[in-house]
């Protein structure tokens, strides 16, 4: 589900080379809020993102430091906040360190550009052999100090590159780490509502099915007050391991939040969604709780669940209340079953 970045080394490269400029002339702060946002834009990671990003900017339009900011927050921000202040201060040294560098070698560019036009107009005119000779000789000097400046500027680009690798897999580590719910290791409720709006946008385009089953274990806060919260927690985890077991790994298995959890099961109907709901259901009904010190089973707990289709272009709200009101819909008529609605 995290954000990743396979590009060459020459590839990322060469999209700093175009980012960096077309990021200076915004109205926006050169941070890495802005580099983000027109990285993303530039190497066409993001259609959403790149479509909004050219209505805005056409007819000479400027990002501005709240435009960028609502940009970055819509459609890339969910990394884990203390390590993403880490990362923004590294990455502002680098970023200026490459910009400085990309600054320095265009300028050094522009000058000579500007003294090979000079000469060139010098020439224009007959000169003797010693003029000749001067000119080739300072333009021989300019040339290596150009040379020179592009070399340095390839080897500032060359020496950030480990770190900017470093920097990435540690953003990408925390944006899993803030995704995953500590105690069940499954998505967590913020990592379901993202991959809600994935999944749902990705049915409208391609007019594939998509299932969604919410489940619930019934009477847990009784369990939990007969046996402690330990065991509670263990019949948690045992319910996350018996649906991870039974569904796919494109599946988004999630704690939705306590005793209640939810799969998103991209490409299925709902008829194949209550083959897996049922599946669930009976796994855990045989299951038994057992005490950590002793392994004596204690007692078994069981599961209602509610599954539903989603239907091209409804809400995602109306998706996940219509799978909520089948759940209850099954502890009503009883417990331990599976409704669809």
């Amino acid at each position: 589900m995290s954000r990743t970045y396979d590009e060459s080394y020459d590839r990322g490269t060469e999209l700093c080379r175009l980012v960096v400029p077309r990021m200076l002339k915004q109205d926006a702060t050169p941070n890495p809020v802005s580099y983000a946002v027109w990285y993303e834009h530039v190497a066409g990671r993001n259609a959403a993102l790149s479509r909004e990003v050219d209505a805005l900017t056409a007819d000479g339009g400027r990002l501005d430091d709240a435009i960028t900011h609502d940009l970055h927050h819509r459609y890339l921000a969910d990394a884990d906040m203390e390590s993403a202040a880490h990362v923004h201060d590294a990455l502002t040294r680098v970023i200026g360190e490459t910009a400085s560098a990309i600054s320095g070698s265009e300028s050094a560019v522009a000058g000579y550009l500007t003294d090979l036009r000079q000469r060139r107009a010098a020439l224009q005119k007959p000169v003797g052999r010693i003029q000749l000779h001067n000119v080739l000789t300072d333009l021989l000097a300019e040339t290596e100090k150009v040379s020179s400046s592009m070399a340095q500027a390839g080897s500032r680009l060359a020496s950030n590159r480990d770190e900017i690798e470093q920097l990435r897999d540690e953003l990408r580590r925390a944006k899993e780490l803030a995704l995953i719910d500590a105690l069940s290791r499954l998505t967590n409720r913020r990592g379901f509502d993202l991959e809600l709006a994935r999944l749902t946008g990705a049915a409208d385009a391609t007019q594939e099915p998509l299932a969604l089953i919410m489940i619930d274990i019934d009477h847990f806060k009784l369990f939990n007050d007969t046996y402690g919260h330990v065991l509670g927690d263990r019949t948690i985890r045992g319910v996350a391991q018996a649906m991870e077991r039974s569904a796919r790994p494109s599946d988004v298995v999630s704690r939705y939040g306590g005793e209640e959890f939810a799969i998103l099961l991209p490409n299925t109907g709902a008829k194949d969604a209550m083959g897996v709901a049922e599946r669930i259901r009976g796994t855990v009904a045989r299951a038994y709780v057992r005490r950590v010190e002793d392994a004596v089973a204690v007692g078994s707990v069981t599961v209602s669940a509610g599954v539903t289709e989603y239907r091209k272009g409804e809400a995602a709200t109306e998706f996940v209340d219509r799978a909520d009101k089948a759940l209850y819909a099954a502890k009503f008529a009883g417990r331990n079953r599976v409704h669809q609605r």
